[in-house]
């Protein structure tokens, strides 16, 4: 019995122990409350700061590849604008063109983002400090398609320009079939009229490209007079048209030479300038 007794007497002493403690649930929910109330203090400055660097990481990349293409484009420029080249081999000069393009394209699409925001309770200091770069960049995009496109059209302007008065081999004697070598003629006259048409429009090209259409309108009142002297056979007129022929493509070949020597003074002066740019962007962003 009075160990029975006993038994009984300690069972509400253990169930007592079993009541948790408010303190320690106060303890508990002080720390709960501080982690609540300190984790978008911390958190939202870090994902803030973390959203500026990769949006400075995208503006760095496509600067350095700007900067990267615009300097490989030099020699392309070079070989371009040479007056003794061969344009049949300026298909690989496509390539690094190409990558300029790329590259001016990529800069474009970056700087087409605007700028992000700042997070609530994040400093707008990281985001602020990429607003120049963006606009920068947009700059340096449209000033490499502008000397994307006027290479092209130098490369363009010199293959057509590879054709114009090329008639091949000219007789100075009456061919036997005179009637077919007529039409020959007149075809030729009415395909550097249609080359012509081909020719790409820049301001660096003008003068060159009147030349050429003054030339080919020549050509085509100079196909008539060849034809009626070698059916009359009157070889005076024949030497002296046949000169004049080769006076004109003479002329065309040394306004070619002047305008790629200006062409190339412009483009080497505009890459320099969009290189110094480049640098200084991102001298800027990450100074």
């Amino acid at each position: 019995m009075t160990q029975l007794h006993r038994q009984e007497n300690a069972e509400p002493a253990s169930l007592g122990s079993a009541r948790p403690d408010p303190n320690r649930l106060m303890v508990w929910l002080i720390i709960l409350l501080v982690v609540v109330f300190l984790a978008p203090i911390v958190w939202l400055p870090f994902t803030s700061n973390r959203r500026a660097a990769a949006r400075a990481d995208e503006y760095r990349s496509a600067l350095v590849l700007l900067d990267t293409e615009a300097d490989e484009v030099r020699d392309t420029l070079r070989e371009l604008t040479d007056p003794t080249a061969d344009p049949s081999s300026f298909a690989g000069l496509l390539t690094t063109i190409g990558d300029l393009r790329d590259g001016a394209r990529a800069a474009g699409s970056v700087a087409a983002e605007p700028v992000p925001f700042a997070w609530p309770l994040s400093s707008s200091a990281p985001f602020e400090r990429l607003v120049p770069i963006r606009e920068r960049l947009e700059d340096h995009a449209v000033d490499s398609e502008m000397i994307v496109s006027t290479l092209v059209d130098v490369l363009n302007h010199r293959a057509v320009f590879a054709d114009v008065l090329a008639v091949g081999e000219i007789p100075v004697e009456a061919p036997s079939r005179f009637a077919r070598f007529r039409a020959d003629m007149a075809s030729a006259a009415e395909s550097q009229a249609a080359l012509v048409d081909s020719l790409p429009r820049n301001a660096l090209l003008a003068d060159h490209e009147a030349a050429i259409r003054s030339a080919v309108r020549r050509f085509e009142n100079w196909v008539e007079e060849y034809v009626g002297a070698l059916f009359e056979g009157r070889a005076a007129d024949i030497e002296m048209l046949l000169r004049e022929l080769t006076n004109l493509r003479v002329g065309l070949d040394l306004g070619m030479a002047a305008t790629l020597a200006s062409v190339r003074q412009d483009l080497n002066d505009r890459i320099d300038r969009l290189v110094e740019a480049v640098d200084a962007s991102l001298v800027l962003l990450d100074g």
